[in-house]
């Protein structure tokens, strides 16, 4: 959908490089669920159901989707894309897993660090640096 391309456009700002792309990345897909997942709906009814979205699941649960997204992403820019290699079952259902890892991870430093109900872009971009600097090679 070109408008949720546009959003993470501008959302990414004046980042360069590897880091925009994989914020960008992050941002598309955290939008693209948001939305319903549908790439055929107009701005206007994305906007609507991003709203409905933050009203039923609350802001930092849109905030946790986008930093499991953006976890996900680097694990997966690191791999390589193994998982595009085979056509292989368990290699699905393993990528499945490390998905919702990703997520369970995020969840879990959020409440660690008592930041339920209230995680914001600062702290966003605090878990996420200190989320890259865990799986980053010493």
């Amino acid at each position: 959908m070109d408008f949720i391309r546009s959003v993470a456009e501008t959302f990414a700002g004046h980042i360069y490089g590897l880091q925009r792309d994989l914020l960008k990345k992050s941002v598309e897909e955290t939008l693209f669920v948001a939305a319903g997942q549908d790439v055929r709906i107009s701005p206007q009814i994305a906007r609507h159901r991003w709203e409905r979205y933050i009203q039923a699941q609350g802001r930092s649960e849109m905030i946790e989707l986008f930093l499991a997204n953006y976890l996900w992403n680097v694990l997966w820019f690191r791999a390589g894309d193994v998982f595009g290699q085979t056509d292989n079952r368990a290699v699905e259902y393993t990528m499945r897993r490390l998905r919702r890892a990703c997520r369970l991870l995020v969840n879990a430093v959020c409440q660690s660090k008592g930041l339920k109900d209230s995680v914001s872009l600062p702290v966003a971009e605090r878990v996420v640096g200190a989320l890259e600097a865990s799986i980053s090679p010493s």
